[in-house]
């Protein structure tokens, strides 16, 4: 392939990038392809399992939005009467506070989508043509992107110590920058969303409570909890076995990005059979839809109909089977509906990696010290939200 120019790969990128960060399967979908097609971006592999998370939660937070204003079943609005209603949810808990918790995690997971694609497009772009991987880096730095010169840096070393040298970038340069991007990502969230006191981003969903009471009532439901199925063996990739995670003070950014340490850690260093299992599941696994039956199709269902009686088996994709249009129901009642940002351009980073951490980021980006680890669990463990 010829050299297209430094603007016309901008241009595809930034086309790119519309396409696909409009829901939480495409982005889901891009995770694992790009890692596919670049193995030793490792942290891509990662986005896409704690992606698939995000989708999940957004699956139960739409079924349990179900309990309390009913849903669209069978060609009609169904309300669920109340004695079904799970203890927390008849304890108080109302249809904003859900839609609050939904808008948090799909507008956390956009700004960090729209930062890093064009990170990760530039890289793949470099390895083709490796004489402009220096212009490709450097155009991250553009209006269109604005990426934090902490990460074009670490782009650069990364390239330089294994496409750039003719060779694999090494376990110790794979885990790096796959450290760095973990910071970089939790940067992207930290003042803009996580705790952004102005609400600039939720509202109108989230304008009644705000981010950080979106982030306590998560906290306070123990809902803050990873899943990732591990197969039966590396020749039958059935999920038989989950490892969880719980996050924990998710308000922390540094305890946030010892999250992402403790998962890499635990998902690809801890031991090779995990890894090799865990592998396995994510080679043979169904499209990502945003619902927990594609990990475990016998314990849960797409069929609103399972809500009645009992609900516990039910939930919803959030991108429909057969379909590529991605579906936020939001709006139960206009089955379809599609969740819009509020932001097309969104708001400049308000505080750079180098300013927050004016010492640096070396002790971030070494060797892996696990606060904690993953639990193992059998598939029913997560037979519904623990609200």
């Amino acid at each position: 392939m010829d050299w297209p120019g430094i603007e016309a790969i901008k241009k595809r990128i930034i086309h790119g990038r519309e396409q696909i960060n409009i829901s939480n399967p495409f982005r889901t979908i891009y995770y694992l392809a790009y890692w596919k097609r670049n193995p030793e971006v490792l942290w891509s592999l990662l986005a896409h399992l704690v992606s698939c998370n995000a989708g999940y939660q957004m699956s139960d937070l739409v079924r349990f939005r179900g309990f309390l204003v009913g849903v669209y079943c069978e060609g009609e609005y169904r309300s669920i009467p109340a004695s079904q209603l799970p203890p927390q949810l008849s304890q108080g808990i109302i249809p904003t506070e859900i839609n609050a918790i939904f808008a948090l995690l799909e507008t956390g997971n956009f700004l960090i989508f729209r930062d890093v694609y064009p990170q990760l497009e530039a890289y793949a772009f470099a390895k083709q043509f490796p004489e402009h991987s220096n212009a490709l880096f450097n155009k991250l730095m553009d209006q269109e992107f604005r990426v934090d010169e902490f990460i074009i840096t670490e782009w650069k070393r990364f390239f330089a110590e294994g496409w750039g040298a003719n060779q694999s970038p090494s376990i110790t340069t794979v885990r790096r920058q796959s450290f760095a991007l973990i910071v970089n990502e939790q940067n992207q969230i930290e003042d803009r969303l996580v705790n952004d006191s102005a609400n600039r981003y939720l509202k109108p969903f989230g304008a009644i409570i705000g981010p950080r009471r979106a982030i306590d009532i998560a906290d306070s439901l123990n809902w803050t909890k990873l899943a990732f199925p591990i197969a039966e063996s590396v020749d039958n990739p059935m999920p038989n076995l989950l490892l969880l995670y719980t996050v924990r003070d998710f308000l922390n950014i540094d305890k946030r990005i010892q999250t992402g340490r403790d998962l890499y850690f635990g998902l690809f260093e801890k031991d090779e059979i995990t890894r090799n299992r865990l592998l396995a599941w994510i080679t043979s696994a169904p499209r990502h839809h945003a619902t927990r039956r594609d990990y475990n199709p016998g314990g849960f269902s797409i069929d609103p109909a399972s809500l009645f009686p009992g609900g516990k088996k039910y939930s919803p994709p959030m991108l429909p089977f057969g379909s590529d249009k991605p579906a936020w129901p939001l709006t139960p009642a206009v089955p379809g509906s599609i969740f819009r940002h509020l932001h097309d351009e969104p708001i400049p980073l308000p505080v750079s990696i180098g300013t927050r951490y004016p010492s640096g980021v070396e002790n971030l980006l070494g060797p892996v010290t696990p606060e904690q680890e993953l639990v193992p669990a059998p598939l029913e463990d997560l037979d519904e939200i623990p609200f």
